[in-house]
């Protein structure tokens, strides 16, 4: 998605709350000319190819917070010179892979998460681990969307957990019979490992932002 302009005198302000978004070509997010308070708050960005977030053309005070950013090429943050004014970012897992890099600051690329900190003096209490997804690729081994036999609804993007977690999508999918949304069925069950994204938020936000 891309939050703002490149072209006219309108950009995108507010927040961008509890999104999945993976199987993108280049970008997760892309912020480009915001020129107002934008954040963006409880995601989970998957990246194959390119950056997770992308900060751009004169953007300002762009806040990240509680955010789970996964590279496995490109930048986990890259803010462009023009768009440092009142960047904030802090509470992330950022995670990369591959050749993934943390982020990149006045276009230095800073491959490590502690990179990252000392040049942007942001992102404190952000760390750097595996979130343990449950399985992102599903049973059928696709990512994101192929066909219609191979839709993505099988793509587990849950954090494991050694408490309790559901199974499966808790979104509506397309009925393969009928073309119309459907449940699929979920249960609860508990994992081996325990996701160190689990209740790693700045605590200042309220858990009753968080889907049900």
């Amino acid at each position: 998605g891309i939050l703002g302009e490149k072209t006219g005198y309108y950009s995108f302000t507010g927040r961008v709350v509890n999104h999945l978004i993976y199987a993108n070509a280049n970008q997760g997010i892309v912020i480009d000319k915001a020129y107002s308070s934008v954040e963006l708050v409880n995601n989970t960005i998957y990246q194959a190819v390119g950056d997770a977030v992308l900060v751009e053309d004169n953007s300002q005070d762009v806040l990240l917070r509680n955010n789970i950013l996964w590279v496995d090429s490109g930048f986990g943050i890259n803010v462009a010179a023009d768009s440092q004014q009142g960047f904030d970012s802090d509470f992330n897992l950022i995670y990369t892979s591959g050749s993934g890099k943390s982020g990149q600051w006045q276009g230095v690329v800073r491959p490590q998460l502690n990179d990252w900190r000392n040049a942007a003096f942001t992102d404190a209490n952000s760390f750097s681990q595996d979130p343990f997804f449950v399985d992102i690729s599903g049973p059928d081994g696709y990512i994101g969307y192929v066909n219609e036999s191979n839709d993505g609804r099988d793509d587990d993007f849950h954090l494991m957990s050694q408490h309790g977690r559901f199974t499966g999508s808790l979104t509506p999918v397309l009925d393969a019979g009928t073309g119309l949304p459907m449940f699929l069925s979920s249960t609860e069950i508990t994992d081996a490992q325990q996701s160190p994204a689990i209740d790693r938020g700045d605590a200042s936000y309220p858990f009753t932002e968080e889907p049900s």
